[in-house]
Order: C-alpha cells, then structure tokens, then sequence
C-alpha cells in the first residue's frame, strides 16, 4: 500500500517559514565569514606580536596585504586606529575625523604636500603612540581634515625610531631607543 502523505495549509507555511529562516541563516554566515575575509586581506596584522631579537631588540614583523601595503592596527593617546606604513610621509598623518574622535587638539596652521597634492593641515603631538606593545611617546604629527581616509599614515616622525628590512612582502621593524 502506498501512504499518503497529506499537506495541509498550516504545514506548508511552516516548512516555507522554516525554509526562510534556514536561508536568511546560511547568508548570515556567509556575510560573517565574507567580512573577516575581507577583513584580514585589508589589514593582516591586526594582532602584532613583538618578539626580542638575539641583540635584544624589540621586533615587529608585518605582512603585506592584498593591495602591497603594510597597514597594522594600533593606538593613538588609547584610541584604536589602522596605520598605514608609509616611508615617505615626514611625520605621522592623522585624517581629520580621526583626529576629532580620539581628540587631537589643532597647532599650527600648515600646508603639506600629499599624494592628492597640496593641503592644509595642523601640527599636533601625540602623547601615545601604540604599535604591538611598543609604545612611542611625544611624536611629531599633523592633522589633514581634508584627508577622509580610514588609515593613519605612520611616517618618519614615528618609523625613525626604528630600523627596518621588507622582504618577500614581510617588513621588519626593530626598535633602535632612539
């Protein structure tokens, strides 16, 4: 004998309630799985560990990331930012919303010379500055309200205190006390 099996009303809008639900699951995790994805390909050093050489010095080693640039998470005066490595900026460059919500107070009135051309911009002083468990203080900064980015630039002002290799798309910073 064949059985039967007999759909009602009330069983059919549970199994496509049920259907629905198992899908708006599955592409939430999607979503969750796709964001730290993307996350790490932006910035793959947002947990830095800083070993000690065989000198004795404090090193920090960095990969690059999707884009060949070296970004890092890190803190200014406590405030987590992502800093973008970037040798050929003098001092550190912080955009001007970043500066507003950790609250860098405005110098000096300044021009600088980026890579979208000429802007106006502060000097400023950051108390604290993060990197790993490598903390530099009292360095030289400025402050670039038109820049809208979501990177700090960290430049010479900060990187001077270190010495640095890149190699095979991996920068390794060694704390020099200066």
């Amino acid at each position: 004998m064949l059985n039967r099996f007999v759909f009602n009303k009330g069983t059919t809008r549970i199994g496509t309630f049920m259907l629905l639900i198992a899908w708006i699951l599955f592409m939430a995790i999607l979503t969750y799985i796709f964001s730290k994805w993307l996350s790490y390909s932006m910035n793959p050093n947002m947990n830095v560990d800083t070993t000690i050489s065989r000198s004795g010095e404090r090193v920090i080693i960095l990969k690059v990331n999707r884009y060949n640039h070296y970004v890092v998470s890190g803190k200014i005066n406590k405030a987590d930012v992502s800093f973008l490595i970037d040798t050929g900026a003098t001092s550190v460059s912080v955009p001007g919303h970043i500066a507003k919500k950790i609250g860098l107070k405005r110098g000096n009135p300044i021009r600088v010379l980026t890579a979208s051309g000429e802007a106006n911009a502060y000097s400023t002083n950051i108390d604290s500055l993060f990197i790993g468990d490598i903390e530099l203080l009292d360095v030289r900064a400025t402050i670039v309200p038109a820049d809208n980015s979501d990177n700090v630039l960290l430049g010479m002002s900060a990187l001077k205190r270190f010495s640095f290799t890149q190699e095979d798309g991996i920068l390794t910073l060694k704390l020099t006390g200066k």
